[in-house]
């Protein structure tokens, strides 16, 4: 922020930026801590230097480190437990993963030393928030994209999060980064002797202003109701060491085809890859049963499962089972579905290698990492008066897919399994993503986990039931129908990457400007 500010020296900058980045992660779920993350990032702040680039790119890098190894220790953990990759492989491949992701906040260091230092206030907490935002966009993008810890998503449960239905996810992380940088700036004004009291109280008036805007917008609904739907959702908690076994089959039909049998809901929906096989692979009977269940019980049936392809190819669908003519005793004709969705975008590793990497999966034992995408198509699936977008699990992070999605729904389903990842915060920290989603796009969502946490969430992205995790049981509930567009769901990233673009923009010529300003004396 400036030469005189706080923290002096370099290493004890880097130990404190470090610091900060993992307790920042307590903005997240389950303990929602949302101011946590404004002052972590206010402290982070605190700790740049003007046109110090290698320092700065240094403490945003120790920021990401701390915030991303505290924010997803789960996944070594998963892959101790899960994969051949054994301890050591489990923590390399963790480690990897954070040193990249770690880049982003580096970059993002660099540009607010670069750009914001010859800019007053509050003119420089602009550029600041443009810096942060741009590469977190990037984050988002990169390579497929990986969004997950997002600032925005761990506003969720805070009044900034109202900025959602506006600029999405991205806007609120632009707003939070408003916020922390005049708490940087109160700060450091309180630090230096004498200290200046009009930069304080101006300060103060700012991050006042900004908060309570966010709590009169929180009053806003962008959306309208036009019908209920009941629903059951349900939650097998198969153990991920049971699932792709025979044991895993016969649990996975017993629990799920009593979930079927037993439902008075017009739509009941299952976990991803809710049976451990192909459809195509299934015992026919068991398919018959689930057409004849449904069919009984005049339910609509959404369920998770792996489709083998005619090219033989296979893929990590959404199927969908209308009511229909269940077919005789013993009639051996081949059951099907009615329609489906098929996830476009995979995880990689866990569901897909590039070629020169197929080696790598068959190294780490990784179930069906060589699945195919989507490749773009989709479509709402009709169910009543329910028109849904759906996503599979990673999907659910990605607010630009969802809000473009959202325009031809009035209900949003998620489907996923965390059973690689019980026992963590890992369910925890993505359900405040699907929160997010909700809250953009004015939609409810029916949200369904193997082993949690599965939830209906309302248009204000908050959680109206849950089942506890880690249990087999099954939530029935009244999801609301909802019609209309929230300014996101109209327009996507695209404004809020255009106003860190003309910032980041302004703050280059500004930058250049001064410069040549100073050889010139």
């Amino acid at each position: 922020m400036s030469e005189d500010s706080v923290l002096p020296a370099f290493p004890w900058r880097l130990a404190t930026a470090l610091l900060f980045g993992g307790l920042s992660t307590l903005a997240h779920g389950p303990i929602h801590a949302w101011w946590f993350a404004l002052g972590c990032l206010a402290g982070w702040l605190l700790t740049i230097r003007p046109r110090r680039h290698l320092q700065n790119l240094g403490l945003g890098f120790a920021f990401g480190v701390g915030w991303f190894t505290a924010g997803g220790w789960w996944l070594a953990a998963g892959l101790w437990r899960f994969t051949a990759a054994g301890a050591v492989g489990a923590v390399a491949i963790t480690t990897l993963l954070v040193i990249y992701l770690s880049c982003f906040p580096a970059i993002a260091g660099l540009l607010i030393g670069m750009l914001g230092s010859g800019i007053s206030w509050p003119a420089r907490w602009f550029m600041i928030a443009a810096g942060w935002t741009s590469t977190a966009w990037l984050r988002a993008t990169l390579f497929g994209g990986l969004p997950w810890m997002s600032v925005g998503a761990g506003q969720i449960a805070g009044p900034l999060s109202s900025w959602a239905p506006i600029g999405g996810g991205h806007l609120v992380e632009f707003v939070a980064l408003l916020g922390a940088a005049g708490l940087a700036e109160m700060i450091s004004a309180c630090t230096r002797a004498p200290w200046n009291r009009r930069q304080v109280l101006l300060s103060a008036l700012w991050v006042g202003v900004l908060f309570g805007g966010s709590v009169v917008l929180k009053k806003t609904r962008w959306t309208q109701p036009t019908g209920v739907m009941n629903v059951r959702l349900a939650q097998g908690n198969l153990p991920q060491d049971e699932k792709f076994s025979l044991e895993g089959l016969r649990r996975a039909a017993e629990v799920y085809g009593a979930a079927i049998a037993n439902s008075d809901a017009e739509l009941t929906i299952l976990p991803e890859t809710a049976f451990p096989m192909t459809w195509e692979a299934l015992p026919i009977e068991l398919r018959h049963h689930i057409r004849r269940f449904a069919t009984e019980q005049q339910t609509t049936v959404l369920l998770g499962a792996l489709v083998q392809e005619p090219s033989g190819s296979m893929t990590n669908d959404l199927l969908l089972i209308r009511p229909g003519v269940p077919p005789a005793t013993g009639e051996s004709s081949e059951p099907s579905f009615d329609d489906r969705y098929v996830k476009n975008h995979l995880v990689f590793m866990g569901e897909y290698l590039p070629a020169s990497l197929t080696w790598l999966g068959k190294r780490l034992n990784v179930a069906y990492s060589s699945l195919s995408s989507g490749a773009g198509a989709y479509h709402v699936l009709d169910v009543g008066p329910a028109r849904i977008a759906a996503t599979i699990c990673f999907e659910g992070l990605f607010g630009d897919v969802n809000a473009a999605r959202a325009r031809d729904a009035n209900l949003l389903v998620n489907i996923s399994n965390f059973g690689w990842f019980a026992g963590t915060w890992a369910a925890d920290e993505d359900l405040d993503a699907i929160r997010m989603r909700s809250l953009e796009t004015g939609r409810w969502t029916a949200r369904v986990a193997n082993s949690g946490i599965t939830a209906l969430i309302d248009d204000q992205g908050d959680v109206v039931d849950a089942l506890a995790q880690d249990v087999a049981a099954v939530l029935d509930g009244k999801v609301e129908l909802r019609n209309g567009l929230t300014p996101y769901a109209r327009a996507g990233d695209l404004p809020v990457i255009l106003l860190c673009s003309a910032l980041l923009l302004l703050g280059a010529a500004m930058e250049s400007a001064r410069s040549l300003a100073g050889r010139g004396k």
